[in-house]
């Protein structure tokens, strides 16, 4: 009799510390997965909602090699399983049952979807809700379809034996010793906790950093996104990761920039300018750290303890318009992505009347310098495509020039001299050519060699150069923030000396 056909999958974390397969059978494809919204898997997780698929009875992970170490967290004496994750970067990859199966005798898996290198409707389906908030808005209003495919709702019954959890902690508001109020977030474990306050507290008056994060519909709350890039995906264990942005100073205990020695908080370098915090005990994500950004500091939504609810409405303005790193959401799994684009937009229009697209702003703390070139059509130091005719390849070399977006801190000073208009924007940083154009002229031939990041400062991220505005006009991918040659298309790019080109934006999308 033949075996019945199987499908081998493979799941890792973002530092690859932890790796495994699962080989199940094809019959039993797509493996349904929930999202779980409860209060423990949104403190543990530091997102939303953790996204499970159950493993078929009698399947468990099978781990390879060198998979180093891998962390439990059991939440209470009422667990009914462990929760799992790398030692090393934070990624929770599933749960492991404590108590055998009564039928099969055997340990259960609920594994994380988010960390499989394969995943479509074929692999994994998204199908239901578990836990949704009752009382407040979560990631269950925002994703009620993907697919055109209704998503269920579950929650056990008050006081079902079959589910012995205690009741979730109800927040209250805090305060200062001033009276001003401010909000709490806090892993599950509480090793890493820590307030802040309003953006209208009287300590911040006038300030420009501030001002910057601050929502632009409400003086009381701070912006905040939904983020599907494929680094907080392998380094949380979950398609999105919810995000907001507080100025550093603000945080009390007081957080120090290296991250270092903030109760059970561990760090990890994701790539060279950015660290990221997480709880070292129960593994949640807690922060985010660029070296451009060094005075402001990501901070997970799911830890946030409001006493409205899982998304902290009355502090927080959601950005409605968009997914952040939408790119990387569609590429891992479109359907989802779409599907909570949809719905966050559909929120949106019901609760404000209209979307709210704002930018989130980022401050450049380090000198970036773009090389820019003159000719319409400029000639690449790098290999253009054979098919352009000659006239397109040959008849104009380039003549690059710097644009400087910031100036380096001088000695002694903390923060470097910002130019005008400040650098801004979220996922992408726009900014005006008539900054500081031609102030530091390049080489007049340069040499591949010549245009390549500098070796102090290596590549951390791709980047891609548009004009503000013209995504499909994309031009040359270019590594590192010491750019490479980059130009724009013939109808985007004119001379650098003329007023057409100085006024033009442009905008680097990471």
């Amino acid at each position: 009799m033949a075996s019945e056909p199987t499908k081998t999958l493979t799941a890792q974390c973002y530092c690859k510390s932890t790796r495994f397969t699962v080989t199940v059978p094809t019959s039993a494809l797509p493996l349904g997965t929930h999202l779980c919204s409860c209060f423990i898997c949104r403190q543990v997780h530091g997102t939303l909602a953790c996204f499970h698929a159950p493993l078929p009875t009698g399947t468990s992970p099978v781990f390879l090699t060198p998979t180093i170490s891998i962390i439990r967290y059991r939440h209470s004496d009422l667990a009914a399983s462990d929760r799992l994750f790398c030692s090393t970067c934070g990624c929770h990859i599933g749960d492991e049952d404590i108590i055998p199966d009564h039928a099969s005798g055997q340990l259960e898996w609920r594994v994380a979807s988010s960390i499989f290198t394969e995943h479509d409707e074929s692999t994994f389906q998204i199908r239901s809700h578990i836990f949704p908030p009752t009382t407040s808005v979560g990631l269950h209003t925002w994703l009620p379809e993907i697919n055109n495919r209704k998503l269920s709702s579950w929650a056990p019954e008050p006081n079902d034996p079959n589910f012995p959890i205690l009741p979730p902690p109800t927040p209250t508001q805090e305060f200062d010793s001033d009276g001003h109020e401010r909000l709490r977030g806090e892993c599950h474990c509480g090793g890493v906790s820590f307030t802040f306050p309003r953006p209208n507290h009287p300590s911040f008056k006038d300030d420009p950093l501030v001002k910057r994060y601050t929502s632009p519909a409400d003086p009381q709350k701070w912006l905040a996104c939904m983020d599907v890039c494929n680094d907080c995906r392998l380094l949380t264990g979950a398609h999105v990761t919810a995000w907001t942005f507080i100025p550093l100073s603000s945080i009390s205990p007081p957080l120090p920039e290296s991250l270092e020695g903030y109760g059970t908080l561990k760090t990890y370098r994701s790539s060279e300018k950015v660290l990221r915090g997480f709880c070292g005990r129960c593994g949640a994500t807690v922060f985010y750290m660029s070296e451009e950004e060094r005075r402001k500091v990501d901070v997970a939504v799911g830890i946030l303890r409001a006493p409205e609810g899982a998304i902290a409405e009355k502090w927080l303005t959601w950005r409605t318009g968009k997914l952040t790193y939408e790119r990387d959401g569609m590429e891992f799994d479109r359907v989802f992505a779409e599907g909570l684009k949809r719905g966050l937009r559909t929120w949106g229009e019901g609760l404000d009347g209209e979307v709210l697209d704002f930018e989130i702003p980022l401050i450049v703390s380090d000198a970036i310098k773009l090389h820019a070139t003159s000719p319409k059509w400029p000639k690449s130091p790098l290999p253009r495509d054979p098919k352009d005719p000659p006239s397109k390849r040959d008849c104009c070399k380039p003549k690059p020039k710097t644009i400087l977006l910031a100036r380096p801190a001088a000695p002694g000073q903390q923060q470097p001299e910002e130019l005008s208009p400040p650098v801004q924007n979220t996922g992408r940083i726009t900014f005006s050519m008539t900054c500081v154009f031609g102030e530091t002229p390049a080489p007049e031939d340069p040499t591949p060699a010549e245009l390549e990041p500098p070796a102090e400062e290596p590549p951390s991220k791709r980047l891609k150069i548009v004009t503000t505005g013209t995504d499909e006009k994309a031009d040359e991918k270019v590594d590192g923030l010491g750019f490479q040659d980059v130009w724009g298309s013939k109808k985007q790019m004119a001379s650098p000396n003329s007023r057409r080109n100085k006024d033009m934006l442009w905008s680097l999308i990471w």
